[in-house]
């Protein structure tokens, strides 16, 4: 349809200073409503009109019927607007038009939600943009059920947000107003409070629902037995389930199994199991979750043979016990030391379907290997073998890989070798914890030979089979080296990834090639691989090599940006500020990385009394270790050698030989550095005829 024949409007001829209110939005409605909106631009730019615009006057603008009629095009106006003409009573009174339209239609207009969401942003509180969609509500005559549907859609842009306590204090505003938001809505608020452990908050929610006088559903209830259970009023939310029984509401298992996990979390797994019984008596029938639950609750009151029991009962029913719970089970035999009962727990979870046999065998193991226990995992590999238990491609890498870990290679070799006399199919891993392992060692020719062995036994290498060897060549200075393997990789169709860049990015830095490093980077980002915090800190080390220290700052905020800052990162800026000099900058970093989150630790601490001592300031130096020492960071053998070497240099014997009985005290046992350090004061002492006693 052609547009309305154009008038006479602000634009063609300039306001003049006079114009009333109503004058103003005649003026804003006749280039809203009777022109193209390609000439809104122009018509808006107008110096007269522009300099007389308000906020208030956009909102009277948005109250006009033609306006209430078409939300779409008050909307697309709103964009043109500069930010402090677009009020909260603007977007609320919009964001109402576009609810009004369909105030029971699911799903709600996205312009509404994008509209509140940019009023949760804004305001300075909850209360405050509650206040303004309740003064907008009350300027027209929305439908009840509109004014219901957006502030439910404030409450959900608050958890849009991650603001759980904002969103609960809308709801709680509705409520206080008359306005019943949407069930589900309540529902997530409770439990967003309760992820964030605002058990207190939950609870008064749910029971300001309940006072409200609505009759809630099973949503609503179960996050209210959830919060009741998080808060550990156990017996408040078995209330609650007997409440919603005497209400008649329609429910499923999921309550049921909330308050169950609840009981048993809080070591009442029989009472857990009288609701089981009595909800099945009530029709529902229990799922596969239900039996996951109660398993869990006997595990944790470490009642094993009822965890097995339970277990049984779920094969029975075609259910299939979680792998949490499995392992739970034959870590409680392990604990326990019965490693022949947790070998045949796992052979009786294969013959009963749930676990195969040897997939049982592999995860007791790897957690064996994982927690130290070292040769109770080879007991029960030698077990495996005598009682016919094949161990397969996933058993020996385990073991391989544990060797590799603690340095004995020729063990991994002949369980690498025994392998592979046995038929078992090799796989990438023990090549790769071969590879690592020697690459620790700093054997790198041998890690080599096992790149190419990859090659010729048809096995492809990963990305992980090049980290550890780039990183290795890196380490020796031979950088030619390390960029042929990243371009073999290419060439051989294995992709990059963080590690691979991260490891010869480390390798320039430590060069000194900040060009090359800064490259590599910015291709690492190129291809879509997000740097880490260990690529960050790489590069900083790198420009702190280098003295350029502003770079080293740049990268530092990014990482504070994305929250990838850690105290390494710190510790390596306070090391670059060392190195050049600027001493006050590292004193400075270490008071400004409390303020962003990171405490700094003992390094933090020695870098610069280190540099302090050096400069011959140490009164200063001994501000900062008793500073170290009030935060209750305790000083290591490092620290401690410091500041003695250098309280000798100084001719500081006595404060030095004060420090070195300190730390004996302390615990703190020292070595060959601190009695180097501390014969740097003998001469002095002799001269002075004194005597050294050192206790150790």
């Amino acid at each position: 349809m052609p547009p309305p024949p154009r008038r006479n409007i602000a634009g063609d001829a300039n306001p003049t200073p006079t114009t009333s209110h109503s004058g103003m939005v005649k003026l804003l409605a006749d280039i809203l409503h009777h022109t193209l909106p390609s000439t809104w631009p122009p018509a808006l730019a107008s110096p007269a009109l522009r300099s007389r615009l308000a906020p208030a006057h956009v909102s009277s603008l948005f109250l006009l019927p033609a306006s209430l009629s078409r939300p779409d095009l008050s909307r697309r106006f709103l964009l043109l607007l500069p930010p402090y003409l677009v009020s909260p009573l603007c977007l609320s009174l919009l964001a109402l038009t576009f609810v009004s339209a369909s105030p029971s239609s699911p799903p709600p207009s996205p312009h509404a939600a994008s509209l509140l969401l940019s009023l949760a942003s804004s305001s300075p509180s909850a209360s405050s943009s509650f206040s303004s969609l309740s003064h907008a509500s009350s300027l027209s005559p929305f439908p009840p059920a509109a004014t219901a549907a957006a502030a439910t859609l404030l409450a959900s842009s608050y958890l849009r947000l991650r603001r759980a306590r904002d969103a609960a204090a809308v709801l709680h505003l509705s409520l206080s107003a008359g306005i019943t938001p949407n069930q589900y809505t309540v529902s997530q608020i409770l439990f967003s409070l309760v992820k964030i452990r605002q058990f207190t908050l939950a609870r008064a929610v749910f029971d300001e629902m309940l006072q409200s006088g609505v009759r809630l559903d099973e949503y609503l209830y179960t996050a209210g037995i959830r919060a009741y259970c998080e808060a550990r009023n156990i017996d408040g939310a078995k209330g609650l389930v007997a409440r919603m029984q005497d209400e008649g509401v329609k429910v499923s298992v999921v309550p049921y199994n909330v308050l169950m996990y609840g009981l048993c979390k809080n070591q009442r797994v029989q009472e857990a199991v009288e609701v089981k019984n009595k909800m099945v008596a009530r029709g529902v029938a229990a799922d596969e979750v239900t039996y996951r639950t109660l398993v869990y609750g006997f595990c944790r009151m470490e009642e094993l043979e009822m965890a097995l029991r339970m277990t049984y009962d779920m094969a029975r029913l075609g259910f299939v016990p979680s792998e949490a719970n499995c392992s739970f089970m034959l870590d409680g035999l392990r604990k326990r030391g019965k490693v022949e009962e947790a070998f045949r727990l796992a052979c009786r979870l294969g013959e009963l379907g749930m676990l195969p046999n040897i997939f049982a065998y592999n995860a007791l193991l790897d957690s064996l290997c994982k927690n130290g226990m070292f040769g109770e995992a080879d007991k029960l590999f030698n077990q495996m073998v005598d009682r016919g238990l094949k161990p397969n491609e996933v058993t020996y890498p385990i073991l391989i890989h544990s060797f590799c870990k603690r340095g004995m290679m020729e063990d991994a070799l002949d369980m690498f070798d025994r392998m592979r006399e046995k038929g078992v199919r090799v796989t990438v891993y023990p090549y790769n914890s071969l590879i690592n392992g020697c690459c620790k060692q700093d054997d790198l020719d041998r890690a080599m030979s096992f790149l190419s062995e990859m090659a010729d036994m048809g096995v492809t290498p990963n990305a992980a089979s090049y980290s550890p060897l780039i990183a290795g060549f890196c380490r020796k200075g031979d950088l030619s080296s390390a960029v042929e393997l990243h371009r073999e990789m290419a060439e051989k169709g294995v992709a990059w990834n963080t590690y691979t860049f991260t490891a010869l990015i480390n390798g320039f830095c430590k060069d000194k090639k900040m060009d090359e490093a800064s490259r590599l980077f910015d291709r690492m980002i190129d291809r879509n691989l997000l740097p880490n915090e260990a690529t960050f800190n790489v590069m900083i080390e790198g420009y702190c090599l280098v003295g350029d220290l502003e770079t080293a700052k740049d990268l530092y905020f990014a990482m504070l940006r994305g929250s990838l800052a850690n105290i390494v990162t710190v510790n390596t800026l306070i090391k670059g500020f060392c190195k050049v000099g600027q001493i006050q900058e590292a004193i400075d970093l270490i008071r400004k990385s409390i303020e962003n989150g990171f405490f700094p630790d003992c390094i933090s601490y020695s870098t610069v009394i280190h540099e302090l001592c050096k400069k011959g300031d140490t009164n200063k130096a001994f501000e900062l270790w008793n500073e170290m020492l009030y935060k209750g960071l305790k000083p290591d053998i490092v620290a401690y050698n410091i500041l003695i070497r250098w309280c000798n240099i100084h001719g500081e014997i006595d404060m030095g030989l004060g420090i070195y009985n300190d730390m004996i005290k302390k615990g703190v046992q020292p070595n060959w550095h601190t009695y180097r350090a501390l014969l740097l004061g003998t001469s002095v002492m002799t001269s002075r005829q004194d005597t050294i006693l050192l206790i150790t």
